[in-house]
Formats: structure tokens, C-alpha cells, sequence
């Protein structure tokens, strides 16, 4: 399997979702518009190595993580497509360069 689509279904733990550690062929993700609140589950991402299609979009941990879309895009190096958005080569370095060194390093890195 390399495509879970999972959206609205009122998935609310990372339980929920811990047994995709157990897929590591799954390139894309779809588990927008759900009830996840616990930055736990990035732990679960990060344990997805294929993983290059992700769309956690309208879950409330969204709004939990800090600069969402740099950390995610920095976390996940096959991410390719990030909710509704491509993720682009130089998203991806100026994501790494915002992680290791903040705003300034991401200002170097533009």
C-alpha cells in the first residue's frame, strides 16, 4: 500500500494513527479535517520514510505547531507536497536554514 486516504474521520490520537510506523511504503498521507491535537503524531510522520504527500490540514494541532509548515517541510526530507501546497527545492533549504538557525539563517539561506 502506498496511498492511505483518511480524511474526516474523526481520528483524534496518535493510537489512531501509530500503526502506520508499521507501512513505511506509504508516500501519501490524507488525514485532513480530522481531530488530531497531539504534536505527538509528528513522531509518526517522521517514522513514515516514503512519506512525500501530506495533507493534515483543518486538524487542530495544526494551529499547535509553531511555524507549521517550515518545521514540517524540515522533518520530512521526501515531503514533496505539503496540504495544498507543493514544497518546492528552496522551501526546503530555507526551512532547514529557519530549524537550525531561525529567521536570520533563513534570511542568509533566501
Amino acid at each position: 500500500m502506498d496511498t492511505l486516504l483518511a480524511a474526516n474521520n474523526r481520528l483524534s490520537t496518535v493510537e489512531s494513527l501509530a500503526h502506520l510506523r508499521g507501512c513505511p511504503s506509504i508516500t501519501v498521507l490524507d488525514v485532513q479535517r480530522n481531530k488530531i491535537e497531539d504534536v505527538e503524531v509528528l513522531e509518526v510522520f517522521r517514522d513514515m520514510p516514503k512519506l512525500s504527500c501530506l495533507y493534515l490540514q483543518g486538524n487542530p494541532v495544526v494551529s499547535k505547531i509553531r511555524h507549521y509548515r517550515k518545521k514540517m517541510i524540515a522533518m520530512l526530507p521526501e515531503l514533496k507536497y505539503l496540504d495544498d501546497r507543493p514544497v518546492f527545492e528552496n522551501d526546503r533549504r530555507c526551512a532547514e536554514a529557519f530549524v537550525e538557525g531561525g529567521v536570520e539563517a533563513e534570511r542568509e539561506e533566501r
